[in-house]
């Protein structure tokens, strides 16, 4: 397990990077390409993408609600839909292990089931 979590991390964070920067992008191409980060994130074969930059969206998110200017309230917004579209995505990795683990009883049913397998034989003196 801990391998899944040594590569759905950085997964999980390309996926918000990816869901909030075209969010932001859908809803104000401009004010992405401003707080659009200076890096960009990467994961696997995936096409690179700039997520959103932190410290202007901390400012943002740091603000009361009835506080923020129309750009930042649009920002957070973007930022919180990108939160639940990665949970959306994220909540397939426990459906797609359960359909692997229902496919391995369904073959080890099929095959038999568990059978003890004595790779050098038994002496009858230790027998049963």
């Amino acid at each position: 397990m801990m391998s899944a979590g040594l590569i759905g991390s950085p997964g999980l964070g390309y996926a918000k990077d990816r869901f909030a920067s075209e969010e932001l992008r859908k809803a104000d191409p401009a004010l992405y390409a401003e707080y659009r980060a200076a890096t960009p994130s990467k994961f696997l074969f995936f096409e690179q993408v700039y997520g959103l930059d932190g410290k202007k969206l901390g400012e943002a998110k740091q603000k009361p609600p009835h506080q923020r200017n129309p750009q930042q309230a649009s920002v957070v917004l973007a930022d919180m839909t990108g939160d639940r579209r990665t949970l959306v995505a994220d909540s397939f990795i426990p459906a797609l292990m359960a359909l692997i683990y229902l496919a391995l009883l369904l073959y080890f049913k099929a095959v038999g089931g568990y059978r003890v397998v004595h790779i050098a034989p038994v002496p009858e003196s230790q027998g049963s």
